[in-house]
């Protein structure tokens, strides 16, 4: 995959999440949507061991191969560079971005959560490959917190010159607003 990762057109991101999976297990709902053609999968599992993280990269990695997908570890470097998967996924309050780079290399691609301008700006200089910003709509995974809203979003797309992911909220109804950032 490489740097050459994001293409000029948009790309749908999984991130797998137990607590809204149903009791599906990240494998199985990697395997649907990459047979419904997801571009990444981000294996996410705040409150998993490692070795439950590591057996769902594992697992998922093959397929998404074959379906020309990428694999992400969300927060857990050891476990991202143990299983092959493609890059890593920093959390707003994970390891510095400087840090986690010298300790992947050039290769494997890196982003980080980031909440504002500024961040992004400071992840950008610490040498991230794309940033998630979020949430922008409602969500039902920051319940009581305020979405930031798409006039936040196309900020940081134009001051930033590395792929903005936007997340949180968004779907069908709303997409073509994000797509327009």
């Amino acid at each position: 995959m490489g740097r050459l990762w994001m293409a000029d057109r948009f790309q749908i991101h999984l991130i797998t999440d137990r607590k809204s999976a149903n009791g599906a297990g990240p494998v199985s709902v990697a395997r649907a949507a990459l047979r419904a053609g997801v571009d990444w999968v981000q294996i996410r599992d705040k409150a998993g061991p490692a070795r439950d993280i590591f057996d769902a990269a594992k697992g998922i990695i093959p397929d998404a191969r074959r379906a020309g997908a990428g694999v992400l570890v969300n927060d857990r470097l050891d476990v991202a560079m143990a299983s092959g998967a493609d890059g890593v996924h920093l959390a707003g309050k994970s390891l510095p971005p400087e840090t986690a780079r010298a300790l992947l290399g050039e290769a494997p691609l890196l982003g980080i959560s980031v909440h504002g301008l500024g961040e992004a700006r400071e992840a950008v200089e610490a040498g991230v490959d794309y940033v998630t910003f979020g949430h922008v709509y409602p969500t039902s995974s920051k319940p009581g917190l305020p979405p930031r809203g798409v006039v936040e979003l196309a900020e940081i797309v134009e001051s930033v010159d590395v792929p903005v992911l936007a997340v949180g909220g968004i779907d069908a109804g709303n997409v073509c607003e994000v797509l327009r950032t």
